[in-house]
């Protein structure tokens, strides 16, 4: 039995060792030079191609040698997470089904005519602007802020009521609403705060999620109080609490569609990330969406990567546990031991059967969309540079729900939830072209176009596009209710569908996962890292919907990747995008 002594002694040493191995830690962390994980490399000369930068097509011979990441799906947050990894050495094959990459951020043009399909606008351009011009080889992509002069970028119009705009600015979004409504003030500027504050608490929630399982746990019980006091409570629950004006409610809630749920089930999390997001105003990228992947895609050619189209993936390859590749529908494999999906959960779950999603979250809402070419400039239409939201009455909730069950009355009125925007006036690059284009969204539900499951893409037959006919009619109807300077002015008119969004996207859902409370747990909330060793996911459900939501699940999972967690982001305040800035 040892002497008091001798224990103490024996104590002491443990202590000793244990601090000087926790100051060496410490020590190698913050005098570490460069980008944790990263390695030389000799750039690659511009790779020669005979198409489109986003349209290289997918043949066994272009695929690089040594590959040290494949990257599954195209989107912003597939393309940025590879962009990373490969400023930090690596080198990255991004496969893509569809035939151009880009994800949501890509445009598609017909009969000369120009539309975007998922970037309508971004926001806190000095934020988003700054990481993408850290991973731009090509031309760096610009940003043009919407509303003109007084800087509208959003305008929710509820029933027949004059439409509100939110215009750029935290002063201006609370001093025009106190305008209208001087009796709801304190209650105006308290939502406010608790927006800002529940959007900027979620930062630890989400990089916690590299950190050790048990490490993650303590940090959310023990600083995570302010972010799950707020993200545990639906939009709805706070509206109630904070307001009494239904018309207020109403308006606040009008962004709604921007997260695709109703606002009694949504987290307010997600709610005041959209509005926080916007806050400072709405920008449209110059040249289109599309311009955002031209910039990116250099950059992973010049580690010898590559960015290939018409590349679908049909499995992703598990041998005891551990990622081993790719296989492709035509039969090619193609050998990784680190795989990233940016397909979305639901779809990953497909690829490898030994990923799931948690049980209590699922796929979100669908659209169907109405592109539409007109005759005129924006100028001569009278086409205002921002978006705008109608909704049928103060009453969102039982309208959505109505809806949902029955859309027809409100087809046939025109009076369904609608997103309306012009890209032409957005785009300076467009603006005085002789013509205008516009996009209408409102929601579907995937079951409205089921019986067309399993047909192939502009071969599902005349009930089809019967259907199609059906909605766009009801849409165009509802633009002219409120822009009746268009009768007569549509040159172009072409409808989408959830099935559209199957065959471009592999998905229905628009904005993947939905996003109720129990989404920003620990218990449901999904990890970067799998439980399969080599398997990473990015994208949006890692995050939340979006661009922006898209592109910092890139940047999460690039962090995971390289090997950032707890002592590089909390003990010694290093960061992927800090160390990539001052390399």
């Amino acid at each position: 039995m040892p002497r008091p002594q001798s224990t103490t002694l024996i104590c002491a040493s443990i202590v000793g060792v244990t601090g000087l191995s926790l100051l060496l830690k410490y020590a190698s962390v913050k005098l570490r030079r460069g980008v944790k994980g990263s390695k030389p490399f000799t750039p690659s000369p511009p790779v020669k191609r005979s198409s489109e930068i986003t349209r290289d097509r997918f043949t066994k011979k272009k695929v690089p040698e040594d590959i040290d990441v494949v990257i599954v799906g195209s989107g912003i947050g597939g393309l940025y997470c590879a962009a990373l990894l490969s400023k930090a050495g690596k080198r990255c094959l991004v496969l893509e089904q569809h035939y151009v990459a880009g994800g949501c951020t890509h445009c598609f043009e017909d009969k000369g005519w120009e539309f975007d399909t998922g970037v309508h606008y971004v926001g806190r351009v000095e934020k988003y602007g700054y990481l993408l011009d850290l991973v731009s080889e090509g031309p760096k992509v610009t940003f043009e802020k919407m509303g003109g002069e007084d800087g509208t970028y959003d305008e929710i119009k509820i029933g027949d009521a004059p439409a509100h705009g939110f215009r750029a600015g935290k002063e201006n979004f609370i001093n025009d609403l106190v305008a209208k409504f001087p009796r709801e003030k304190e209650a105006i500027e308290k939502y406010i705060e608790m927006v800002i504050k529940c959007n900027k608490s979620a930062d630890l929630h989400f990089f916690g999620k590299l950190f050790h399982p048990i490490m993650e746990k303590i940090i959310d019980v023990t600083l995570g109080g302010k972010f799950q006091s707020l993200a545990s409570r639906t939009v709805q629950d706070v509206m109630d609490e904070l307001f009494e004006d239904e018309m207020l409610k109403a308006i606040l809630m009008g962004q709604f569609g921007d997260y695709g749920m109703p606002p009694s089930t949504a987290s307010f999390f997600i709610h005041a990330g959209i509005v926080s997001h916007y806050l400072d105003g709405g920008f449209y990228p110059e040249g289109g969406p599309q311009k955002i992947a031209e910039a990116i895609i250099p950059t992973i050619e010049k580690t010898g990567g590559r960015v290939l189209v018409n590349a679908d993936v049909l499995k992703i390859n598990v041998e005891n546990n551990s990622t081993t590749g790719v296989t492709l529908k035509n039969g090619t494999v193609i050998k990784c031991s680190t795989v990233i999906s940016a397909a979305g959960a639901e779809a990953t779950s497909k690829l490898v059967g030994d990923f799931t999603t948690p049980p209590d979250l699922r796929d979100g809402i669908s659209h169907v969309y109405l592109f539409l070419g007109l005759k005129g400039s924006a100028k001569d239409l009278d086409l205002t540079p921002s978006n705008l939201w109608a909704l049928p009455s103060v009453n969102v909730g039982s309208d959505i729900a109505d809806y949902y069950n029955d859309p027809g009355s409100y087809l046939s009125e025109g009076k369904m939830l609608m997103f309306i925007g012009f890209p032409s006036s957005k785009d300076p690059t467009q603006r005085d072209l002789g013509k205008s284009t516009c996009v209408v969204i409102s929601e579907a539900k995937t079951e409205w176009f089921k019986k067309w499951d399993g047909t192939d893409h502009g071969q599902r037959g005349d009930g089809y596009k019967e259907m199609k006919k059906k909605f766009g009619d009801a849409m165009l109807k509802g633009l002219l209710k409120h822009y009746p300077q268009l009768e007569g002015k549509v040159e172009y008119m072409e409808t989408a569908t959830p099935l559209t969004n199957m065959y471009y996207l592999r998905r229905e859902a628009s904005y993947g996962l939905q996003h109720p409370p129990e989404r920003y747990t620990i218990k449901s909330g999904i990890r970067p890292q799998s439980d399969v060793k080599g398997l990473w996911i990015t994208g949006q459900d890692v995050t939340t919907n979006g661009f922006a939501g898209a592109l910092m699940g890139g940047v999460l999972t690039a962090h995971g990747v390289l090997g950032y967690g707890f002592w590089d982001l909390v003990v010694g305040g290093r960061d992927l995008i800090t160390d990539m800035g001052k390399a």
